[in-house]
């Protein structure tokens, strides 16, 4: 999968930057690692297999990403196994 990310730094365009990444937390980390530097996204989007994904900027606050979301999966998991 690929992260492409669109942004301004101190009056600078960057313009589809590519990261490749084999996990969405990981891309969302990288992308929040950016902001933490300054960069002010003007797009996020994710492709994988033939499928695009625009992400919403200001998902983007410049905080880890990647401990939060697999939190959440493993309260998913343990509400789906109690189902």
């Amino acid at each position: 999968m690929i992260v492409i990310i669109n942004g301004t730094k101190e009056g600078l365009v960057y313009c589809n930057l590519i990261h490749a990444t084999d996990e969405i937390e990981r891309g969302c980390d990288f992308v929040n690692r950016l902001v933490r530097t300054g960069l002010v996204l003007t797009g996020v989007q994710v492709q994988d297999r033939g499928l695009c994904l625009d992400l919403p900027p200001e998902i983007f606050d410049g905080q880890p990403f990647e401990e939060p979301m697999l939190r959440l999966q493993q309260h998913w998991r343990q509400i789906l196994e109690k189902a």
